[in-house]
């Protein structure tokens, strides 16, 4: 597996966006969706012209009639997000729209835009569950970090030429026993020239080059740093 020299900090629990810390003994949201919901992800290959400089107007507004549409029916329902980020480094974003109705069926899916300033749907997906995005200002595609369980997965999704999501895995590990939990888990923001991509609701959509993002961690430590320190927290809450 390719190591990477990303630096990050150790935090008790990653932050979910709206979701609050992780919760160790929670399992995911019943995967039943609303019966007014719309599969998104289920659609046929959709096929839009740039509207005059921004190229993913149209886009957004196909997602937020749906989710208007159904809100309708279910007031309930939480509105799906997107975020600008340049996957490629070409000086074009790409736009992430991450849809679903409830945590268990959060899926992140990409657009692109072709020699013309299209936009093209990239075939693939990404699992938006118990998910936050990363960034890199050095490596291609953006980064999962996801927790479930108290297993943590971190996944590099990158876009071929073909225009389909590449999937990587780059880090899986399980915190096992009380003191290991404690410890937490891996906080992958923290890393040099790592941060957290911000995800807005669709309804305040504006386009702009790249969505802004954070940088969560206080403190630091390479992931193999983090992966060693775990092998010498004992189950039983000793250390060494």
């Amino acid at each position: 597996m390719k190591r990477y020299a990303f630096s990050g900090a150790l935090v008790c629990a990653l932050l979910l966006s709206g979701c609050g810390k992780i919760d160790h003994t929670a399992g995911p949201a019943s995967a039943t969706q609303p019966a007014t919901a719309q599969q998104f992800t289920d659609a046929p290959a959709l096929e839009f012209s740039a509207a005059d400089s921004d190229p993913y107007r149209n886009v957004i507004q196909y997602y937020l009639e749906q989710y208007q549409s159904d809100s309708a029916q279910d007031d309930s329902l939480p509105e799906p997000t997107y975020t600008l980020y340049d996957m490629d480094k070409d000086g074009s974003p790409e736009l992430i729209v991450r849809t679903g109705y409830n945590e268990a069926e959060y899926t992140f899916c990409v657009w692109t835009t072709d020699a013309d300033k299209n936009p093209v749907q990239v075939e693939g997906d990404a699992s938006g569950s118990h998910t936050l995005l990363y960034g890199s200002d050095s490596e291609n595609g953006f980064f999962t970090s996801g927790c479930y369980m108290d297993t943590q997965n971190i996944t590099q999704y990158t876009l071929t030429e073909g225009n389909t999501l590449a999937e990587t895995v780059c880090y899986q590990g399980q915190l096992t026993g009380e003191s290991q939990i404690a410890y937490g888990y891996y906080d992958f923001s923290a890393g040099e020239g790592c941060f957290r991509i911000v995800q807005k609701p669709l309804s305040s959509y504006a386009y702009q080059k790249e969505s802004p993002h954070v940088t969560d961690a206080q403190d630091t430590m390479s992931l193999e740093e983090y992966q060693e320190a775990l092998n010498q927290i004992g189950t039983d809450g000793a250390v060494g």
